[in-house]
C-alpha cells in the first residue's frame, strides 16, 4: 500500500476515505505541547492587550477570564458539525469538545483546555484579593462555561434540549414514539 501523502490521496490512489477520521479536530491534536504553549500565548497576548489599554491587571484579567470562558464555550460547547465535506454528516449531531481526540475523556489535549481557565481564574482572584464580588462573578462563569461543560458525564447531554440537533438528538421524537406504542 503506497502512503498517502495527504487527504486528497484517497481519492487519487481509488481508496475510499475513512470517514470515522475527523480531520477538523485533528489541530488540537497532533502535538500537544506545541498547541498549549501557542493557546497559552493567545491567552497572554489577549490579556496584555487589555492591559496596555490602561486597565489594572485585576480588570485585565476579568475581562480575559469573561472573554475566554464565552469564546472556548461557543466554539468548543455550542459549535457543532464537521467543515470537513467528506465526513458526510457523521458529526453534525456532536459539539467540537465532544470531536476532540475520538471523544476521549480525558486526554492531554482536554487536561489543557481544562487546566488553563482554571490558572486565568485563580490569576484574576488573586489579582482580585479575593474579594466577594470577584468570587459572585467569575465563579459561576468558570463553574457553568468553563468546567461543567467539559465533564465525561455531560458527553452528548443537551440541558433542556438546548443545543440540540433535530433529527439525532431530538428528545421530542422519543416522546412521540412513547405515545404512539402506548
Amino acid at each position: 500500500m503506497p502512503l498517502l501523502r495527504n487527504y486528497s490521496d484517497n481519492y487519487l490512489s481509488g481508496m475510499d476515505p475513512n470517514p470515522k477520521h475527523n480531520v477538523a479536530v485533528e489541530c488540537f491534536s497532533i502535538d500537544t505541547t506545541r498547541f498549549a504553549t501557542i493557546y497559552v500565548m493567545l491567552v497572554l497576548i489577549v490579556f496584555f492587550a487589555i492591559s496596555g489599554s490602561g486597565y489594572t491587571s485585576a480588570q485585565s484579567l476579568s475581562a480575559t477570564h469573561i472573554a475566554h470562558a464565552l469564546v472556548t464555550f461557543v466554539f468548543f460547547h455550542w459549535a457543532k458539525g464537521s467543515p470537513d465535506t467528506h465526513a458526510q454528516g457523521e458529526y453534525d449531531d456532536m459539539t467540537v469538545w465532544e470531536q476532540l481526540d475520538g471523544g476521549a475523556s480525558w486526554s492531554a489535549t482536554k487536561k489543557v483546555f481544562l487546566i488553563v481557565p482554571t490558572l486565568v481564574l485563580l490569576a484574576q482572584l488573586n489579582a482580585a484579593d479575593f474579594s466577594q464580588r470577584a468570587l459572585a462573578l467569575h465563579v459561576p462563569i468558570y463553574a457553568l462555561l468553563c468546567i461543567l461543560p467539559k465533564l465525561p458525564g455531560m458527553h452528548k447531554v443537551r440541558i433542556l434540549g438546548i443545543n440540540r440537533t433535530v433529527g439525532f438528538d431530538s428528545f421530542d421524537d422519543e416522546t412521540k414514539d412513547e405515545k404512539k406504542r402506548a
